[in-house]
C-alpha cells in the first residue's frame, strides 16, 4: 500500500504523531509506566519513520539529528506544546467547574430529590451550577479558591 501526501499534510501528520508521543510520555511517566510504556514506544517508532522524509518534503527545518537520526526539533516541540498547555489549561478550568458543581448538586438536593429529577432537569441543573463556576473562573481564576480545613471533633 501506497499513501501520498502533500507538504501541509505530512506537516500534520508529523504533528498529531508529535503531539501522540509528547502525551504519552506523560502518561507513562506521570500515570502508569507499564500500560503507557508500549504505546509510546509505538507513536516513537512510527515517529521516527514518518521524520525520515521530512527533507523530501522540504521541512527539515522541523527536525534535528540526534544520535544519528532524526528528531523533532526542540523548536517545533516547543510549538507542540503551546498547544497542549492551551488543551491542558481548558480541561482544568472545565474540570474544576465539572467537579464543583457535581459538588454543589449533591450538596442542595436530597438523594430522594435527585431520584425524583428526570434526566434532562439533572442535566439543565448541573450545567447551570458548571456555567456559574466556570464564569467565576474566567473573572477570578484561583483567587478566590480556598482549601477550608475542617475541625475534626471526633479526635478532640
Amino acid at each position: 500500500m501506497k499513501i501520498e501526501l502533500n507538504k501541509k499534510q505530512y506537516k500534520e501528520l508529523v504533528h498529531s504523531i508529535e503531539t501522540a508521543e509528547i502525551v504519552y510520555a506523560v502518561l507513562r511517566d506521570m500515570v502508569d509506566m507499564g500500560k503507557y510504556d508500549k504505546k509510546l514506544t509505538e507513536k516513537e517508532n512510527i515517529g521516527k519513520y514518518i521524520l525520515r522524509f521530512a527533507k523530501e518534503f522540504g521541512v527539515e527545518n522541523i527536525i534535528e539529528n540526534f544520535e544519528g537520526e532524526n528528531v523533532a526539533s526542540e523548536k517545533y516541540i516547543d510549538y507542540i506544546l503551546d498547544d497542549l498547555y492551551e488543551y491542558d489549561d481548558y480541561i482544568f478550568w472545565d474540570g474544576l467547574a465539572t467537579k464543583l458543581a457535581e459538588k454543589e448538586f449533591f450538596n442542595t438536593y436530597s438523594e430522594e430529590e435527585i431520584i425524583n429529577m428526570d434526566v434532562a432537569e439533572r442535566y439543565l441543573k448541573c450545567g447551570e451550577l458548571e456555567d456559574k463556576y466556570s464564569k467565576e473562573f474566567e473573572e477570578y481564576g484561583i483567587d478566590k479558591l480556598e482549601i477550608i480545613e475542617r475541625l475534626d471533633i471526633k479526635n478532640n
